[in-house]
């Protein structure tokens, strides 16, 4: 689902895209290499680094990702919330989808 998000974004490819607590090799493998694994502030830094830049967050980590964001003046969309399950573990998730936004 993640990986469809940024196909089916209307962005120009390639699509970027950070995640912050989900770590799945599947979702490096079906949204691209260039997916970066980083932390709340890691995705933020990503998404204030240009247009078409999608940020992935595991819902225990959108506090500190807004925190962040809000520090340093991020403009950013929310998108949609996608409920799944982590197959490392089997255990329920939520991510939060946020995509940058051309400064004023």
């Amino acid at each position: 689902m993640l990986a469809r998000i940024l196909r089916e974004s209307g962005c120009p490819q390639p699509v970027v895209a950070a995640a912050v607590g989900y770590e799945e090799p599947s979702l490096v493998f079906l949204a691209g290499t260039p997916t970066r694994l980083t932390d709340a502030s890691g995705a933020a830094k990503f998404l204030s680094g240009g247009e078409c830049r999608f940020a992935f967050i595991e819902a225990h980590q959108e506090r500190s990702f807004a925190a962040y964001a809000d520090a340093v003046g991020l403009r950013y969309s929310p998108g949609p919330r996608v409920e799944a399950i982590n197959i490392s573990n089997g255990q329920a998730i939520t991510v939060a989808v946020f995509r940058s936004e051309s400064p004023l």
